[in-house]
């Protein structure tokens, strides 16, 4: 082909997917000659982003998309999330009754590509696959044979296999994260109509939300240690069915073993470069996070914004890397503290919850940051020194005996070293955005002691995880200082003591055994063991296995026994929602035998 009969364009967009297409219709509006360029067209039928939270809805509205047909009624009000320790939802609706947009991603790729059938400015050139990328130049395969554009500038938004940054020469290996699943159900209602559920408790979080055709996507956040090759479909059930709410639990069993799901790779890379003035990358290729908190296509959508807005390159990079941090900071630490079980991550959880619950203006910070509307670095921080603060807070007013403070100071002094990291981290990174290059190992490490559960170290997702593969670490210096800690900690007398923290099984089964051999408790002793059943009962009024446990029906049955026994009322407010728990899963009465009496000595049963 000679160099004449190249066609020309003002830009030449790699990659059709929303971003792609919203890059290209926001350009040709601004009187640009833009050609559109797409290798798979069917690439939209895979797993990926269906949330949109409003800013990125209201683009679609100002470029012309009917959003209204593509999402169903009263959806995208905000996110509702069912807490891993079985208390009350959470609800948390964006502020000032804005709201999002959930579609099903091939129907929003369907509906963008009609727009551009539309825009006279646009050339859509389908199932064009990119070789090379110059200054100026795209050469691509199409019909067998080999084409070239010329465009000022190349925008790639080709997502994470970007051929434009592998042609600037940056970096092409993401830190890994998690796997994602996504299944789809037909049939069933979700308790809270128009919300995002985030349910917790599981292997990892899961989040689902209903779709215009009125069926509801399941995503499932899958730790790369637990996706074995044994039976995944077994461990899927039994990790995630029962945390799912509603009448969700039957369709999703069924959809596991007929295999109706697609799976991804979550994947993490910081934005540390934009590219440069002849090519831009935009959306995926710039950077990306964990899909759980759905930021992904909203600010691929305001790099499309600001692209088309402006002239400058410097002043477009500059602008986005002040409207990305806190957003991404955000969605890399809210993941952490949601999914991970280290003592550190659940004193924040608890204290994020509380938060939410307690304090609306709390909650609608959250969004408008999530949301990309809160873009201000000293409002983050001291929503964090706030969380931090409530954290420390809750933890020492309940801290009783020196093992307890013991704890709490390993706690602290946890969270402090991985603060430390993420401060180095983003240390690194903004060297690399100063100096205009992409992120060194150095801070790719800080990253991952930082957020030790999202971002997993190199050697933990390098190949697929197999039982007979998993070795045990080098656990000595643990050990070590594990020793000294327990010489430290013993009496002169050669012993230990410390408060055991555990379910109140072992303690309803003592008031059991003294009753039975007719040594009732003391006054003081009775007051004790009543005040131990209070201080470990779950916020239903039940109990578990452990304080992260869901309702256990075994040793709620025994503690509500033994405080029936210790003079306990039925309707007293110590025991009387474990009783309605009893009673709701099928349980009339408790046998009782003559040694089986209360104080009163009144039958313990029927319930």
């Amino acid at each position: 082909m000679s160099a004449c009969a190249v066609p020309e364009y003002d830009a030449a967009i790699i990659g059709a997917g929303p971003v792609g297409c919203v890059c290209a219709l926001v350009l040709a509006r601004k009187g640009a000659k833009v050609a559109l360029l797409e290798a798979n067209p069917r690439a939209s039928e895979r797993l990926a982003g269906e949330w949109l939270h409003p800013p990125a809805a209201k683009l679609l509205r100002d470029v012309g998309i009917d959003v209204d047909t593509l999402s169903p009624d009263k959806s995208g009000i905000g996110f509702v999330v069912l807490p891993d320790d079985g208390s009350d939802p959470i609800l948390l609706p964006y502020p000032d009754g804005s709201r999002g947009l959930v579609c099903d991603h091939a129907l929003l790729v369907s509906s963008l590509r009609e727009a551009m059938e539309n825009e006279v400015n646009v050339d859509f050139i389908s199932h064009a696959r990119v070789n090379v990328v110059e200054d100026e130049r795209v050469t691509f395969s199409k019909d067998g044979s080999e084409r070239a554009i010329s465009a000022a500038r190349i925008v790639g938004a080709d997502g994470r296999a970007s051929i434009v940054r592998r042609s600037l020469g940056h970096s092409m290996k993401p830190m890994l994260c998690s796997r994602m699943l996504g299944v789809t159900l037909h049939d069933v209602n979700l308790p809270f109509e128009g919300y995002g559920h985030v349910v917790l408790g599981g292997p990892g979080p899961v989040f689902i939300y209903g779709l215009a055709d009125g069926s509801v996507r399941v995503n499932l956040d899958v730790p790369f240690d637990r996706w074995t090759s044994r039976d995944r479909t077994s461990f899927l059930s039994e990790s995630y069915a029962g945390l799912l709410p509603g009448d969700l639990e039957p369709a999703f069993v069924e959809a596991l073993h007929v295999k109706r799901f697609h799976v991804a790779v979550n994947q993490l890379r910081p934005r540390v470069t934009y590219g440069k003035p002849g090519r831009v990358l935009v959306g995926d290729a710039a950077g990306h996070y964990h899909p759980m908190t759905a930021v992904g296509m909203t600010l691929g959508f305001g790099d499309a914004l600001a692209l088309s807005e402006s002239k400058d390159f410097q002043r477009f990079s500059a602008e986005r890397f002040r409207a990305v941090r806190v957003p991404e900071f955000l969605a890399m630490g809210l993941y952490e503290v949601l999914a991970d079980y280290r003592t550190e991550s659940v004193m924040l959880r608890k204290a994020v919850y509380q938060g939410w619950r307690a304090n609306s203006a709390y909650r609608d910070r959250t969004m408008r940051i999530l949301a990309c509307e809160e873009l201000s670095m000293p409002a983050t921080i001291f929503s964090f020194c706030e969380t931090v603060a409530r954290a420390m807070y809750r933890e020492t007013t309940s801290a009783i005996g020196r093992v307890a403070w013991r704890r709490i100071w390993m706690t602290f002094r946890a969270l402090a070293v991985r603060l430390w990291w993420f401060l180095l981290g983003v240390r690194q990174l903004r060297g690399a955005i100063r100096e205009g290059r992409e992120e060194s190992a150095k801070a790719r490490e800080h990253l991952t002691r930082a957020f030790s559960y999202s971002i997993p170290s190199r050697t933990e997702w390098e190949r697929p995880a197999r039982a007979r593969d998993v070795e045990s670490p080098d656990a000595s210096s643990a050990l070590g200082r594990a020793a000294r800690c327990l010489v430290h900690l013993q009496r002169e007398d050669g012993a230990w003591e410390g408060e055991m923290v555990w379910c109140p099984m072992l303690t309803a089964q003592y008031a059991l055994l003294h009753h039975i051999i007719g040594q009732p408790f003391d006054p003081g002793r009775r007051r004790r063991v009543l005040r131990s059943f209070e201080r470990t009962r779950l916020q239903d009024g039940s109990w578990g296995l452990h304080e992260h446990s869901l309702p256990h029906l075994f040793v709620t049955a025994l503690v509500y026994v033994a405080a029936r026994l210790l003079g306990v009322a039925p309707d007293d407010p110590l025991i009387v929602r474990a009783r309605r728990f009893i009673q709701a899963e099928g349980i009339l009465g408790i046998p009782s035998p003559d040694y089986v009496r209360s104080s009163s000595g009144e039958p313990v049963g029927p319930i």
